[in-house]
């Protein structure tokens, strides 16, 4: 029976294991190891990550430049053209 993530604690969604994998041929424990903790977690890392990365570009403002650095990034510009 492998252990499930705790369904009460809506705040964990990330189980790490706390041992090595035993029952497995040395040289792919570390693989066994991941894949039990991603199919056995309620959301996967790249789950949380790729929610996370969404939040930033929705809620982030970026701070207005500064009006000589927009004046000179216009200069640059106009040279390049």
């Amino acid at each position: 029976m492998r252990p499930r993530s705790p369904t009460g604690l809506e705040n964990i969604d990330y189980l790490m294991s706390l041992g090595i994998v035993s029952d497995v041929p040395q040289s792919v424990n570390d693989l066994v190891q991941f894949q039990q903790m991603v199919e056995n977690s309620t959301k996967p890392l790249r789950e949380r990550l790729n929610q996370k990365v969404r939040a930033i570009l929705r809620e982030h403002e970026p701070a207005a430049l500064p009006d000589d650095v927009r004046t000179e990034l216009g200069r640059i510009i106009e040279q390049a053209k």
